[in-house]
């Protein structure tokens, strides 16, 4: 079948018809959204997530290196005895001095060697820094702490030295800077001297009472004795 001028003319107006009323709904579509209307997807994504209701997690801090010290590097010396048999020694630091940036030095405990001689007592040192919870930082390497002590016992054989050692920790920035603390620059001698007499009775004082007689003493002149008398003329 053919299709004239006239039927082919029909075709594109329909053609042309069809099209503008699928242009006019994408029209329609458009313009519903431009008006600002958000949908049921805005509407769910624009709302605001719902506040925590728990505590906040806290953030570890970081754990900075740290040595345990068996012996740290301290010396000085020992005060003459005083009364009740009190000793007080004088700790000072002998590593890196001042110490560097972000290092602490605490001290943890004190030991004595060998035990027994000596008790610690902290009276010996009156108000004097004493070294239990003592720490050093930065310039303060340079302050002294104080331990103090009573002898109780006279010791076992030749025992004329009781060896004094604090242990503690080393805390710093970078681990190597811990250990550049560590270095000695004096000797380590802390010791405290027990009294060789401990325990010794001592003399009473003098009294006035007669010395005891000799029983060797013998008499230098004999008994006497009556002659009779005689008659006169």
């Amino acid at each position: 079948m053919r299709c004239n001028v006239r039927c082919r003319w029909g075709l594109a107006v329909i053609a042309t018809v069809v099209m503008v009323g699928c242009g006019g709904n994408s029209t329609d579509k458009t313009s519903d959204n431009a008006t600002g209307t958000p949908t049921a997807s805005q509407q769910q994504s624009s709302e605001p997530p719902p506040e925590p209701t728990g505590p906040e997690p806290t953030q570890s801090s970081q754990k900075r290196p740290s040595l345990n010290v068996a012996r740290l590097p301290l010396g000085g010396g020992t005060d003459s005895p005083v009364e009740d048999r009190l000793q007080c020694a004088e700790a000072a630091w002998l590593g890196s001095r001042p110490l560097p940036a972000g290092v602490i030095v605490r001290v943890r405990a004190i030991k004595l060697s060998p035990a027994g001689v000596f008790r610690l007592d902290q009276r010996g040192c009156g108000d004097r820094q004493p070294c239990p919870g003592m720490r050093w930082e930065g310039q303060k390497a340079l302050d002294a702490c104080f331990i103090g002590a009573r002898q109780v016992t006279a010791g076992a054989g030749d025992v004329n030295r009781v060896s004094v050692s604090l242990r503690g920790t080393i805390s710093c920035d970078q681990l190597q800077d811990c250990r550049r603390a560590l270095e000695q620059t004096g000797s380590d001698s802390l010791t405290f001297s027990p009294d060789p007499h401990f325990g010794e009775p001592t003399e009473g004082p003098p009294t006035d009472s007669p010395p005891p007689e000799d029983p060797t003493e013998v008499p230098t002149e004999g008994p006497l004795t009556e002659s009779p008398a005689t008659p006169t003329g």
